[in-house]
């Protein structure tokens, strides 16, 4: 009879999804560079586009038209690092905030060679819970011929540029981790 032995999971990509408004822009980019002090230099970003094309579920909190761009950090992290990381980008988001408003909302994630997590502080039926306050949810799976989305998947997220995008930056993961091993 075999035995099952515990082993590391290679590392992951952090990135982390940042929006905001017009009026918001410059937060943004002051998170970025709060993001980059913490995880280091950025490798990749996804361009902004419109947010609120894929749904205004943010467009009152945030006080207009919400956009959207995804940071990848080049800096590898341990997948149980990110309910620590999704605490962080609250307390950046808290800071920003004007009047119990966030004006910016911070969503991090991470893919390896096999799927995309993100992480969240809201509970539902696919996510499951970290610890901390922070649920992980399968956002996208990797198959051979490219990603795969869910029922529960984000529309932003089901969008062939977004996919593409996270495809990419998974084969370079692949090609990295060939190299580490």
């Amino acid at each position: 009879m075999s035995q099952s032995h515990l082993h590391a999971d290679r590392k992951a990509r952090l990135f982390v999804s940042i929006m905001y408004t017009e009026k918001s822009r410059s937060f943004a980019l002051e998170a970025q560079n709060a993001l980059c002090m913490q995880y280091g230099p950025v490798k990749d970003i996804f361009p902004e586009y419109e947010f609120s094309a894929y749904t205004k579920y943010y467009d009152a909190e945030m006080q207009g038209k919400v956009y959207k761009q995804i940071v990848v950090f080049e800096r590898l992290i341990n997948p149980e690092d990110i309910a620590a990381i999704k605490i962080y980008t609250n307390t950046l988001e808290k800071g920003f905030s004007i009047n119990s408003k966030r004006q910016i909302n911070l969503d991090p994630g991470y893919l390896t060679i096999t799927n995309v997590i993100l992480v969240s502080t809201k509970n539902f039926t696919h996510r499951i819970y970290l610890g901390k306050g922070i649920y992980a949810e399968l956002t996208l799976m990797f198959k051979k011929d490219g990603p795969q989305d869910f029922a529960w998947t984000y529309p932003d997220f089901k969008s062939a540029s977004v996919k593409d995008f996270l495809w990419n930056e998974r084969n370079v993961l692949a090609e990295k981790n060939k190299i580490l091993k």
